[in-house]
């Protein structure tokens, strides 16, 4: 169960930290996150839904509560105007028993908006250094960044 509790406790910071890309504010590091969070827009009618998640005691539980929330998530997108209207309903994963959102449909709906031939040229989806580094010295650090350009680089991002 220690499994199932930290991979969903990952996807409700990351739902959070979309919470604020979607409302174009920043989001401080994890010590400030939730404290952040209380003062969105979004976060009355989001928060009850980490909440259950958070709180679930049995994985089906859980992930009929992540299902609630990806929903949720799917129809504040829509709610953007920012791409066409996308189908907000949680979705089987390739047969598997759980319900996934597809957040790929949502992502490609955005890149299809991005007019920049330099980026459109990007064949490598890379997100944010925040996605995969969770050391607040390196992230807050221009100086760090010289290792993790490279990486871009040679994956077409930089």
């Amino acid at each position: 169960m220690a499994g199932v509790k930290i991979v969903t406790a990952r996807i409700c910071r990351d739902i959070m930290r979309l919470c604020f890309l979607m409302e174009r504010r920043f989001a401080p590091y994890d010590k400030w996150l939730g404290t952040a969070f209380t003062r969105l827009a979004c976060a009355p009618r989001v928060s009850p839904c980490l909440d259950t998640v958070l709180l679930g005691t049995a994985w089906p539980i859980m992930e009929e509560s992540l299902a609630v929330l990806y929903k949720t998530m799917a129809e504040l997108h829509n709610a953007l105007g920012v791409t066409g209207p996308l189908d907000p309903a949680p979705r089987d994963h390739f047969g598997r028993p759980y319900a996934v959102i597809r957040a790929e449909r949502f992502a490609n709906a955005l890149l299809r908006l991005v007019e920049s031939p330099a980026l459109r040229r990007v064949t490598v989806r890379m997100g944010g250094i925040d996605q995969f580094i969770d050391c607040t010295d390196y992230i807050d650090s221009v100086r760090m960044y010289g290792p993790t350009r490279r990486l871009y680089e040679e994956t077409g991002e930089g």
